[in-house]
């Protein structure tokens, strides 16, 4: 059996989210934007599995394989984090919780840390996400916004998804007994993938390696994916009939060949002679030409021997469509 090792040759769990940097080898991530992902046509219900074309998928800090954002590794903070005084007993706790949707939030006293300036995102894809956890063990989860002070404590505004949309919390708030003691903890949102609507799946999951994939399926509430980051394999249950979304994620690259290498990148050449412009597109080997993956630079050599040569939006970046080449702005 393959065992990883470190340089030191002692064993390295294989569970995500592994390191994907090394001082030895220069690393890009490079992000794979609107690669269609199509599903089973089907019912509400129906269940599979569908591989990403590229792989591993990066975290979002783009140092490490991504994950499921409720992994014990992605804990930053909770009632018992291990970083809390044990001996001086000053340990954070849940004043309040309200359910209510549209108002979601949590009020924490914490003497400890100043957790404004450490979990709030205003704006952008939320960096952390909030679950507490009532006296029977119900859980509500929600993505930090924004945090306000008052002394010790600190008031959480939560969203339903990353993007922030709409304030309200993922679970039974019904059930949810906020009258009681609470609990709470604090994930890192670690991956970089997203969908492009989120409408047929909108939940991820926890992809468990060691259980058989058709177990896994069977567990699913419709609307549920799961990642192998490692791989791209998804897992998925459908929460609508529809059969494709688009996803997009960062993956890794080797940064020591060329950008031009025609062994890292696959390339397109548009030789325009009657203008003496030249359209040169770099990307992935087997990128679609309409999806926003693609590195474009304009050669014009209309005042020859003079050449000058600009990139699409003015970056290298591999985000524009090919066959919009034409059309696109270029500085």
């Amino acid at each position: 059996m393959a065992i990883l090792e470190d340089k030191a040759a002692k064993a390295i769990s294989p569970k995500n989210p592994l390191d994907v940097r090394d001082v030895g080898i220069s690393i890009d991530a490079t992000t794979v934007s609107g690669e269609t992902v199509t599903f089973i046509t089907g019912a509400v219900g129906f269940a599979r599995s569908v591989s990403l074309d590229k792989c591993p998928i990066l975290g979002k800090r783009g140092n490490r394989v991504g994950s499921f954002w409720r992994s014990g590794q992605n804990v930053v903070d909770g009632s018992d984090y291990k970083l809390y005084s044990i001996t001086r007993g000053l340990f954070p706790v849940v004043v309040s919780v309200t359910a209510t949707a549209g108002s979601a939030a949590a009020l924490i006293e914490n003497t400890e840390i100043d957790m404004e300036v450490l979990f709030e995102t205003p704006s952008g894809t939320k960096d952390f996400v909030l679950v507490v956890r009532d006296k029977n063990g119900a859980t509500l989860h929600g993505w930090i916004a924004g945090i306000s002070t008052s002394g010790p404590r600190y008031t959480f505004t939560v969203y339903s998804t990353p993007t922030g949309t709409t304030q309200d919390w993922n679970g039974s708030t019904s059930t949810f007994d906020n009258s009681g003691s609470m609990t709470y903890e604090i994930f890192y949102y670690d991956t970089s993938f997203s969908w492009g609507t989120g409408t047929i799946l909108t939940q991820e999951a926890f992809f468990n390696p060691h259980i058989p994939v058709e177990d896994q399926l069977r567990d699913m509430a419709n609307g549920d994916f799961a990642i192998d980051y490692r791989i791209g394999l998804i897992l998925y249950k459908k929460a609508t009939t529809g059969t494709s979304d688009t996803a997009s994620y960062r993956i890794p690259t080797s940064a020591s060949s060329s950008a031009s290498s025609s062994s890292r990148y696959a390339i397109q050449i548009d030789e325009d002679t009657s203008t003496n412009v030249t359209y040169i597109g770099w990307a992935l080997p087997g990128s679609s030409t309409s999806s926003a993956i693609w590195r474009i630079t304009k050669i014009n050599d209309a005042s020859s021997p003079d050449m000058t040569m600009t990139w699409a939006d003015s970056d290298d970046n591999f985000d524009n469509v090919w066959v919009n080449r034409t059309s696109l702005t270029y500085g």
